[in-house]
């Protein structure tokens, strides 16, 4: 198995409910909301703003939904 299907697997599928909350403290730590915001209304694929952003493809799929759930998309 490689590292990045490791990763992929390990972010998404986390072992336990306390990972899950990790990893989403970590998507809101490294991700602001209004960088998320100002990029999404573009209009492109969330590799490209994740690129666009630095930040791991995977931290960016846990932080759209927690702003939607939160009302502001």
């Amino acid at each position: 198995m490689s590292g990045g299907a490791f990763h992929d697997q390990t972010v998404l599928n986390p072992t336990n409910k306390f990972e899950t909350e990790a990893n989403i403290f970590a998507a809101h730590l490294l991700i602001s909301d209004e960088d998320v915001l100002n990029n999404i209304n573009d209009q492109v694929c969330d590799y490209e703003i994740a690129g666009k952003l630095g930040v791991d493809i995977n931290l960016l799929s846990l932080k759209i939904p927690e702003l939607a759930k939160n009302g502001q998309i």
